[in-house]
């Protein structure tokens, strides 16, 4: 006997990431992620159009919102990206902000 029904509603994951637009080589730029929060979601800098499965600098949001990197010694075009890695879906980039290194 089912006594009461309810819609499920579910909602896509969202990230924003909150950092200076350039920064000078091998200097610190702060960050700031927000977003699910998941124990294994990073914050991470990467080359720009990097492969989603790209490594680099980076911090778990979970612990802190707001961390610095430090940026690569060599200038050019970097993104930050919110990283989501969930159990059952994998890893999913959620957000991305340009990020000049000079």
């Amino acid at each position: 006997m089912i006594l009461l029904r309810q819609p499920l509603v579910t909602t896509p994951p969202e990230a924003t990431l909150i950092a200076p637009a350039s920064v000078g080589h091998a200097q610190a730029l702060p960050v700031r992620g927000i977003g699910p929060n998941g124990e294994r979601d990073r914050v991470m800098l990467v080359p720009a159009g990097a492969p989603p499965d790209a490594e680099g600098p980076h911090f778990y949001p979970h612990e802190n919102v707001e961390a610095t990197l430090e940026a690569p010694e060599q200038p050019g075009a970097y993104e930050l990206r919110y990283v989501m890695e969930a159990p059952v879906s994998g890893r999913r980039v959620l957000a991305t902000r340009a990020v000049r290194v000079e």
